[in-house]
């Protein structure tokens, strides 16, 4: 999955709304996040890690956390978007 600084391109740039997601993660967490455009995310959980993202390709990458740095790419749902690794889900973005 390549990177690049150009966020308009990739599915990642919907994120950047201003507001914040419902997120479940890949072991069932769920959090609140908010995507900001410096790359930085504001997050609300109960145990809040800092977390950053990058805009690739064909969807993102999340660094922080205990996970460290997983990428997945992003599709489309009626409520917001799923995040596959390979065939893995592993993230969930829901309004």
């Amino acid at each position: 999955m390549a990177t690049t600084t150009a966020i308009a391109e990739s599915p990642a740039s919907q994120l950047v709304t201003g507001e914040f997601w419902s997120a479940t993660l890949n072991r069932g967490q769920q959090v609140r996040l908010k995507f900001n455009a410096d790359g930085t995310i504001d997050v609300r959980a109960l145990f809040a890690p800092r977390l950053t993202w990058t805009a690739t390709d064909d969807g993102l990458c999340l660094t922080g956390g205990p996970g460290g740095t997983m990428c997945a790419t992003l599709f489309p749902t009626e409520t917001g978007f799923i995040g596959l690794d390979g065939e893995t889900l592993i993230l969930r973005l829901d309004r």
